[in-house]
């Protein structure tokens, strides 16, 4: 099996969301008054995730590590990438703040800020706020150009984290 075919599965069966406590409102709200409603897993501040690190391809001998590096609100990042080209970007001991629509990004600068969302290339949506998290990034992504991987809320406007695509040491 490779990367590509067993990772879908692997990430299903490990991003089960816990129930998350419902939100009880014991009157009707007021016309016009807002209605509280249960938050998405990311936004979530007691969602963790545990997802275990997946086998690579057994042809395509050991992945590659492309970086390695610490995240700013703490835990590390690492990318790797397989010898078909596969690459996996991996959060280990994650430890960032709950925001809403909260998403994993990859920056021109090492240190970003608001002003690097435009350009800034969409990994996907944070799967939850601790814990540890496997991503896929697209072979056509060209990394020489990108200095770090941020955890962002557009929303707000805010970068919760980042870690700089550090080339491991040798």
């Amino acid at each position: 099996m490779n990367l590509r075919t067993l990772l879908p599965a692997l990430l299903l069966a490990a991003c089960t969301p816990p129930d998350p406590a419902p939100v009880v409102t014991p009157t009707p709200p007021a016309a016009g008054a807002p209605v509280a409603s249960v938050d998405a897993p990311a936004t979530h501040p007691d969602y963790v995730v545990d997802e275990p690190l997946p086998p690579f391809d057994e042809g395509g001998g050991r992945p590659r590590l492309v970086a390695q590096s610490a995240i700013s609100s703490g835990g590390s990042m690492v990318l790797y990438e397989a010898g078909d080209g596969t690459r996996l970007l991996r959060f280990e001991d994650l430890n960032v703040n709950a925001a809403p629509e909260l998403e994993v990004v990859l920056t021109k600068s090492a240190t970003p800020t608001a002003a690097d969302f435009a350009d800034a290339i969409r990994v996907g949506a944070l799967k939850g706020v601790r814990g540890n998290q496997n991503y896929l990034v697209s072979s056509k992504v060209a990394l020489a150009a990108r200095q770090a991987v941020a955890v962002i809320s557009r929303q707000q406007g805010t970068v919760i984290a980042f870690a700089p695509l550090t080339a491991p040491k040798k």
